[in-house]
């Protein structure tokens, strides 16, 4: 198989949710690069609000997740990695990337920006 039509399997790590109480946040400092994932809420937008349009329906898509950089190398992430070890969770410069679902087609989009 070409190189260029290969799938790039990256390192699996488990993921463990925990309910938010009301009036809470799940990123309480999003100046903590990565550690700022989570389900639900709004996003935590690093350049400003780009919610995308579902291409079936054209309503405005609901928010489900945002994925960190989670490899960032600062002492308060316990999944830091020196970026000349090999990181592979470093979207662009401490990017993120927004999922999004439409409920009526069963669409999903996704959105990155970097910080």
């Amino acid at each position: 198989m070409p190189h260029a039509l290969m799938q790039k399997v990256l390192k699996e790590y488990r993921a463990r949710f925990e309910k938010v109480s009301a009036g809470k946040k799940a990123v309480p400092d999003d100046s903590k690069l990565g550690i700022r994932s989570k389900l639900g809420g709004e996003p935590d937008w690093c350049q400003g609000s780009e919610y995308p349009r579902c291409s079936g329906c054209g309503s405005p898509m609901s928010f489900v997740a945002q994925i960190d950089s989670m490899e960032h190398f600062d002492e308060h992430n316990p999944n830091a990695i020196d970026w000349r070890k090999g990181q592979e969770y470093m979207f662009g410069d401490v990017g993120m990337i927004y999922v999004f679902f439409c409920y009526d087609c069963l669409e999903t989009q996704s959105v990155f920006q970097c910080g």
